[in-house]
Parts: C-alpha cells; structure tokens; sequence
C-alpha cells in the first residue's frame, strides 16, 4: 500500500492532476497460421518431405518414397523409378518449392504409378504433364521438366504395357 501510495504521489502533476492516461494496450493480434495443407497419406506426405529438402545425395531416400506411391500389382520397375527420383533431385536442388506444390507433385506421381490402369490414357497424360508444369513455376530448366515428363511415361509404360485407347463418356 505505501508502494501505490509513493507511485501516486511521484505521478501526480504540479497542477494536481492524476497522472496521464496510459495508452491501453491492445492485446496482439494471433498470428496468422501458414494455410492449413490436408492431411496426406502417409505415402505422399514422405514424398512431400522429400522434394522439400532433396539434395543430390538424398535421391535414393526420394526414390525409396517414391516407390511407396505404387500401389497394385504393376509397378514401375525400380531402374525408371530411380532415375525419376535423380532428375528430381538435379532439378529441385536449391529450388524454392511450396508444401502445395510438392503435394501436387506426389498426388500426380502417385496417380501415374497407381492410377495409370484404370484411367484413360488422356487423363493419365494430363497428370505426367502437370508435373512438369508445376516444376516450371518453381524455376526448374526445361531440359530436367523434359526428363522427367520422360521419366512419368516410361513408369506409365511400366505400369500399363499396352494402354486402350481413351474410350468416350
């Protein structure tokens, strides 16, 4: 109490006023949280781990990932998968790339490598083509976006040897 008491008396101007009003202090604001990405599969969510800090060295665990994104009985074999996880890395090293991107990446990849029987062969394209469209907002050159719109195709082979034709709906 004599505390308060010496605090007043020290504050009180000379024309017997109280103190200044004290600016109120207005609580922060929350910090605005990074856009929530959806949860992904396990399988995917490894991938996007992986393309978000791929270095040249790190390749073999990207294509250990990638691999994980095949799911049925055809697979690519593990040669096309391999060199997919290279260009990859070569072409993402230092390359600034979102969570967003990178989940778009592994959900076309992963359709590619699972998808690719029951989809027509159009649609399938439009998924190995939009891998490299993503890379080329990021930065990537065009010859590794070529390589690996190359790669995609060689796994789509891989995993439907003879592709029907696209049927209409």
């Amino acid at each position: 109490m004599i505390i308060q008491k010496a605090r007043d008396v020290s504050t009180t101007r000379p024309n017997g006023e109280g103190p200044p009003p004290r600016p109120s202090v207005q609580p922060a604001p929350p910090r605005s949280a990074a856009p929530a990405t959806p949860q992904l599969p396990i399988d995917q969510q490894a991938v996007v781990n992986d393309l978000a800090t791929v270095t040249t060295n790190s390749t073999h665990k990207l294509s250990l990932d990638l691999m994980a994104l095949a799911h049925g009985t055809q697979k690519p074999s593990q040669a096309v998968v391999d060199k997919l996880a290279n260009d990859l890395g070569q072409a993402l090293v230092g390359r600034p790339i979102t969570a967003a991107q990178r989940a778009r990446i592994a959900l076309d990849i992963q359709t590619v490598f699972s998808g690719a029987s029951s989809m027509p062969a159009e649609r399938v394209e439009a998924f190995i083509v939009d891998v490299p469209l993503v890379l080329k907002v990021v930065g990537v050159e065009s010859t590794y976006t070529a390589a690996i719109g190359n790669d995609l195709r060689s796994a789509r082979k891989e995993v439907v040897p003879n592709p029907s034709p696209a049927t209409a709906h």
